[in-house]
């Protein structure tokens, strides 16, 4: 989980993990600020010195990840490589970062259908590096540029159902599947040429 490196040492990184845990385990809604506290092993007070309210600290430990997980989307794409490349490295982030940290990818996947309505309007979504990526392969040929903007939602949402898919525990670890994936994704931008 991103933390400031001058926040490393208070009870941020507690209250943080507290937070996420409960809400994927209840929901954002239903979790209360005296059940962080007390999941983080901390005074409730020690949450209001972070964050006016149980929402701020939601929002906040969402873009923050958002962000982190977007930058190191945008730092694999490769401009020199080819389509079918760029997508194994963009899976394969994912994947790992799935792997690493199960609780905040499922955090992220469960609040991201409540804050994509009040997003800022400069929020770099994971799916604008999926786009980019369409959009070098088109620059190389092996893409319709007409077909992007359909491609973009169809090989995104197909990455996020895998790591929705291995939250119950219906599929086996991800990074295991990373060159299939990426491999069945390429052919949808193979589709009948015209």
């Amino acid at each position: 989980m991103k933390i400031e490196a001058s926040k490393v040492k208070t009870k941020l990184p507690q209250i943080m993990q507290g937070a996420v845990e409960l809400f994927v385990e209840k929901g954002i809604s239903a979790t209360t600020t005296r059940d962080i506290a007390k999941r983080a092993k901390v005074a409730e007070g020690s949450l209001y010195r972070h964050f006016s309210s149980k929402d701020a600290l939601a929002t906040s430990i969402f873009y923050t990840n958002l962000e982190e997980l977007s930058g190191q989307l945008w730092y694999q794409l490769n401009d020199a490589s080819s389509l079918r490349e760029n997508l194994e490295y963009l899976i394969s982030a994912i994947f790992a970062k799935y792997e690493e940290e199960p609780e905040l990818a499922q955090f992220l996947l469960l609040t991201q259908f409540h804050e994509i309505k009040n997003a800022p309007v400069d929020v770099k979504w994971p799916s604008d590096v999926f786009r980019q990526a369409l959009l070098i392969g088109v620059k190389k040929g092996e893409c319709r540029k007409q077909d992007v903007e359909l491609l973009t939602p169809m090989i995104f949402g197909a990455v996020v159902r895998i790591t929705i898919f291995r939250t119950y525990q219906e599929l086996p670890d991800l990074k295991t599947l990373t060159k299939k994936t990426a491999a069945l994704c390429y052919q949808m931008t193979q589709g009948e040429k015209r």
